[in-house]
């Protein structure tokens, strides 16, 4: 199936042409390979790749927290209030911590975190999530040494529909019957892609809106 331009628009108002643009064209242009492809999948994917793109306007993780919010969101990995004021608005030092020795990363010091941070509309995280993504048919570039590549067109696309693919949730979408069910799939799909629930609402609200415009 084919995606317009005025229907990412009605879901996402106030993004610039220019970004509706690539994404639209990169979209339809993969969406048939990977097989997102009835309405009951893309409407699941694109709710879960809107909310997590910031509504198509992020595709690279953001990691400038205060020390307040680094206590708040890691507090695995800081334990004090002065230990997050250390690293508070330091992007590329937070990452480096947050993300060492997991993943495929080295430790802190290797520097992966920041290099292997997520990137994409459904954001790929981890060196070993980057090696096997390189090593798919479709990546055009080798993204273990071009990370950033992850985060421009068309690749920000494709990495996020491997993710979708290597995960089976087409299967899961194919579970919708166009009532209360789909909103629980949206709950299941989005431990999937999150890791937990953040932003579980929205989620749920942008998929009731591309749901009824796709007339299901």
């Amino acid at each position: 199936m084919l995606i317009t331009q005025q229907q990412i628009r009605r879901a996402v108002p106030d993004v610039s042409n220019k970004l509706l643009d690539q994404f639209v064209a990169s979209l339809n242009m993969w969406s048939e390979p990977f097989q997102i492809n009835t309405p009951q999948r893309m409407a699941h994917y694109l709710s879960q790749v809107i909310f997590e793109s910031n509504y198509l306007k992020s595709v690279e993780e953001n990691m400038n927290y205060s020390a307040d919010r680094l206590l708040q969101v890691f507090p695995r990995y800081f334990k004090s209030k002065e230990e997050a004021a250390a690293y508070a608005h330091n992007p590329m030092k937070i990452a480096n911590r947050v993300y060492a020795n997991r993943m495929g990363n080295g430790n802190e010091a290797s520097g992966d975190g920041w290099k292997y941070h997520g990137r994409g509309f459904i954001m790929l995280t981890g060196k070993s999530n980057y090696e096997q993504f390189s090593k798919y048919d479709l990546c055009t570039k080798d993204v273990v040494v071009n990370p950033e590549s992850v985060a421009e067109f068309p690749l920000n696309q494709v990495a996020s529909m491997w993710f979708w693919e290597r995960n089976n949730i087409n299967a899961i979408a194919d579970l919708d019957d166009g009532k209360a069910i789909g909103e629980d799939l949206v709950t299941r799909i989005t431990k999937i892609v999150n890791g937990g629930t953040n932003g579980l609402a929205q989620r749920k609200y942008i998929y009731r809106k591309i749901r009824r415009d796709f007339g299901f």
